[in-house]
């Protein structure tokens, strides 16, 4: 498989453990950021997403797998966001040097481990570069060992790539073909993700083997500016971005 050239990538500022920055922020100071919080936790059962400052209530609705929700808010620093499912908490994320503009910021909550109910994290700033940009999370958790692959539709210069967890990457504005793949190449899933100018985008391998929540891939738009109010995506991840600082959060 051609090595996909046309991408630039580089680490995810954060996978599970947090963000690091160089910002300074007082903790008295709070700024409105576009958090988009993305439901990687297989199960049946919807997330609640509440702030444990004010106890506010960030969804109206639970939020089901594998969907999003970008909402506008002010975030101090070392907010605490919960999840609860049904009435029990399944794991609490701590907002830690948070970027002191606003942002537009990603978390994702999915199962630990196959074992328990407790919830990791993943969590992402996009940098406010021109270009189209996408984060690659990985938050299925089980026994296969599939990767997900990026190819470009062009048929007179097709390139193509492995997209790796924990990966950054910036592609030219085209059509590509994404792909969860096994160890001998074949296509297990393939989704059309319709890159478009200065547009962020998440790629997300989900499912839980304890929970009988098969392996699948999920590709959403992470879009969102300091002016836009509140509103849905309809599947997949959100974000964290800042112009030339990256936001840090870490794990309570």
């Amino acid at each position: 498989m051609a090595a996909l050239r046309v991408l630039t990538a580089s680490a995810l500022a954060s996978i599970c453990a947090g963000l690091v920055t160089d910002a300074r922020k007082k903790d008295d100071v709070l700024v409105t950021h576009n958090l988009t919080i993305c439901n990687g936790y297989a199960d049946r059962k919807p997330l609640s997403v509440y702030t444990m400052t004010n106890k506010a209530k960030l969804t109206e609705n639970p939020l089901e797998y594998k969907s999003c929700k970008m909402i506008s808010l002010e975030l101090g620093e070392g907010e605490h966001i919960d999840f609860k499912l049904g009435g029990l908490s399944v794991g609490t994320f701590k907002a830690t040097g948070l970027p002191y503009t606003p942002a537009n910021l990603l978390l994702v909550p999915y199962h630990k481990d196959t074992r328990t109910m407790s919830a990791s994290f993943a969590s992402h700033a996009f940098s406010a570069m021109e270009g189209s940009q996408v984060a690659v999370i990985d938050a299925y958790v089980g026994s296969l060992n599939n990767t997900m692959q990026i190819q470009t539709q062009s048929r007179s210069n097709r390139q193509s790539g492995e997209l790796k967890p924990g990966a950054s990457i910036s592609i030219p504005p085209t059509v590509y073909n994404v792909f969860l793949s096994n160890a001998r190449g074949r296509h297990l899933k393939e989704l059309k993700l319709d890159a478009a100018p200065s547009t962020r985008y998440v790629v997300m391998r989900v499912g839980s083997d304890a929970d009988g929540h098969a392996e699948d891939l999920v590709i959403s738009p992470a879009t969102g500016s300091e002016q836009e109010g509140s509103g849905s995506l309809r599947s997949g991840l959100g974000v964290f971005a800042l112009a030339a600082v990256v936001a840090s959060l870490a794990a309570a």
